[in-house]
């Protein structure tokens, strides 16, 4: 590695200010006036790569680290940040299995939005191998320009993911909410939302002309090639749209939720639900603020981290804050029984470990903790075994006296007709099922 010539001279210049003795390198890689000098006429003589390759020379020759250190572990934030969403995802689908509710646009929604959260990490992944983290100088100029082009990837798909998100959660509103005051209100909200994202990513795209500016234009040497828009402007620009939107998303169901049947608790957790957003609002506006320091930086592989670790917590909670109404109904432990039948033996185990009573019986004649009688004339009751089993005139099934201190707190039982599967006609439909939902 030598010297650029256009350095030569500034370097010369500083040493005759510098009060080092002659040839003592230690001293000159201490001296702050020196530095100081020397970087000054180095900016103004040299082109951004001389400049750089002259900084790589000076840095290795006084031992100075080739890596920023810093107060937390990037590769451990983005494993976490998409472990986490990803189990949120995962329980989102298992809990289906437990709710009439089936998979619909919000689900799907979310699924693109956890995709390309994955691919957004992978590639977060590969631009710390590539080099992000360690200072600008210390890296090949091939792979600064590589790192670059990832981040311009890993842009458009910051810009997916909230859109997918946010859509997810509109539509999640939209389904709980349809038959309430509003709905059209819903609708346009989320069309705008899907307007204005689009609009952001397509302006992302081609916010330089032409397009390889966005990761060659670091240098300064192309920029007579086209033309390219300011970048702080482009992401204030989208992250002030973005909160806005955020804000809006959480205020939207407000009114609905506080004027729902609920007791006490319940409202607590629907609006511990909503915190969530807050806190992803929160992350943005920071992230914001260190946006400004990445773009006008002169070491932008060092300073690029914490911007691209903030979108990514930022797009994490966003994607776990959506999945949490859906997961909730996990917590009853009726419904972990369904998906997790060991469970059950382990709950009658720490009951005094009495086995079913309904194993006994023929297979056809099982069900979940109910009696499935049928026959005609007057009710008679038979034993089998410790079990009593009531002939009734119409087949149907019903509580056992087992099953009423379990009864949910909506006051019904959600009874069937033993054959057909049929809603039994004393079922009572819950009064408000946008309530029951929410619950849930």
């Amino acid at each position: 590695m030598s010297i650029p010539q256009c350095a030569l001279g500034c370097l010369v210049s500083a040493m005759g200010n510098s009060t080092c003795p002659s040839g003592d390198t230690n001293c000159l890689c201490h001296d702050q006036l020196y530095s100081s000098q020397a970087s000054t006429c180095i900016t103004g003589a040299c082109s951004i790569r001389d400049s750089l390759t002259t900084l790589n020379f000076t840095s290795t020759l006084c031992g100075d680290d080739h890596y920023a250190h810093y107060t937390y572990s990037p590769l451990a934030v983005v494993i976490f940040f998409t472990a986490f969403p990803l189990i949120a995802v995962v329980l989102r689908f298992l809990a289906r299995r437990t709710q009439t509710a089936k998979i619909w646009w919000d689900d799907f929604c979310i699924l693109v939005s956890m995709a390309s959260l994955i691919a957004f990490s992978g590639l977060y992944i590969y631009d710390f191998q590539l080099g992000v983290g360690t200072h600008i100088w210390a890296i090949p100029f091939d792979t600064v320009t590589r790192i670059f082009m990832v981040f311009y990837v890993n842009f458009a798909l910051y810009g997916i993911i909230r859109l997918c998100t946010r859509v997810s959660i509109l539509l999640f509103y939209i389904r709980i909410f349809e038959h309430t005051r509003g709905h059209r209100a819903r609708v346009a909200f989320l069309i705008l939302d899907i307007v204005t994202v689009l609009s952001s990513i397509g302006v992302s795209l081609f916010s330089c002309v032409p397009v390889h500016l966005f990761w060659t234009r670091w240098d300064g040497e192309h920029f007579n090639e086209g033309h390219c828009q300011n970048l702080f402007g482009e992401i204030v620009g989208v992250g002030v749209k973005d909160i806005a939107f955020d804000v809006a998303i959480i205020l939207l169901p407000l009114p609905w939720i506080a004027a729902l049947n609920l007791n006490t608790k319940k409202k607590v957790k629907a609006f511990a639900l909503l915190a969530v957003g807050i806190v992803i609002i929160i992350v943005s506006a920071f992230r914001l603020a260190v946006a400004r320091k990445f773009v006008v930086s002169t070491d932008p592989t060092v300073d690029i981290m914490d911007f691209e670790i903030l979108a990514h917590v930022e797009v994490a909670l966003g994607i776990f804050c959506a999945c949490l109404p859906s997961i909730s109904p996990l917590l009853q432990v009726e419904n972990l029984r369904k998906l997790l039948p060991f469970l059950a033996k382990r709950h009658q185990s720490l009951h005094g470990g009495e086995s079913d009573p309904e194993s006994s019986l023929p297979k056809g004649r099982r069900s979940d903790n109910t009696l499935a009688a049928s026959g005609s004339g007057a009710p008679s009751t038979r034993s089998k075994g410790s079990r009593e089993v009531i002939t009734l005139t119409h087949t149907t099934t019903v509580a056992t006296s087992k099953d009423l201190p379990m009864a949910r707190e909506d006051n019904y039982f959600p009874m069937r007709d033993a054959e057909s599967g049929a809603r039994s006609p004393w079922y009572e439909e819950p009064k408000n099922t946008a309530a029951v939902y929410v619950a849930q």
